[in-house]
């Protein structure tokens, strides 16, 4: 079963537009959203969530506008109920057709909801894995075409995780590999099966790595 992908299920995404190339993809497509002010209500909203600049693609701002009922329900969820915006979000929003991209360090919000935007936003991790490798200073290489949406998050997770370095300081390199069922340990080279990190989830695989270079 492939790994199952974080936004469709909370139908929001925590990202960093600062670790994206704004020239290509996901970096490209959030310097080209416009800015939305929505009513004061919202705004405030958006703000005691912490988000203080919104931007929303046109589809995305028409459903905003045209669906009052439903931004009502957005704002009383925040204010009166105390609801997280990712819970919020899912609970009034999940069954339509946009998505929330949810930049914390620029307090910045993306309502999405252009098929063609929301699509790039599943391939974040993707995107993200060039300058995320290159502040962690681990090199990623190797067969990453043959990834899904879902092994890049999987691979996001991994090395992204605040233990890796501690825990396997050696690994210089990660290697992914169509020719290893599993993981294999070269020193300083980890080497990561295609389908390992397609269908497996990041604990997992990171309990695959640690069998390899711990021995146990």
């Amino acid at each position: 079963m492939a790994t199952a992908l974080r936004i469709n299920h909370d139908r929001s995404l925590q990202i960093q537009s600062a670790l994206l190339n704004p020239r290509i993809a996901c970096g490209q497509m959030f310097t080209k959203i416009l800015s939305y002010r929505g009513n004061d209500v919202f705004r405030e909203v958006m703000s005691s969530y912490g988000f203080h600049h919104v931007h929303a693609d046109k589809e995305a701002a028409k459903l905003l506008e045209e669906r009052e009922e439903l931004m009502r329900t957005f704002c009383t969820n925040a204010e009166v109920n105390k609801m997280t915006v990712k819970l919020n979000f899912k609970a009034v929003y999940g069954t339509k057709e946009v998505l929330l991209a949810l930049d914390a360090p620029k307090k910045t919000a993306y309502f999405l909801g252009s098929a063609d935007h929301r699509l790039m936003l599943t391939n974040y991790y993707r995107d993200v894995m060039p300058k995320l490798a290159e502040v962690l200073r681990v090199a990623v290489g190797g067969s990453t075409s043959r990834l899904t949406a879902g092994g890049w998050q999987t691979l996001h997770d991994v090395i992204n995780d605040i233990n890796f370095k501690a825990d396997f300081a050696e690994v210089d390199k990660v290697e992914v590999m169509s020719t290893v069922a599993s993981a294999r340990w070269r020193k300083p080279t980890l080497e990561l099966g295609v389908n390992l990190l397609n269908f497996k989830d990041a604990r997992a695989v990171r309990e695959e790595i640690h069998r390899e270079i711990k021995g146990f």
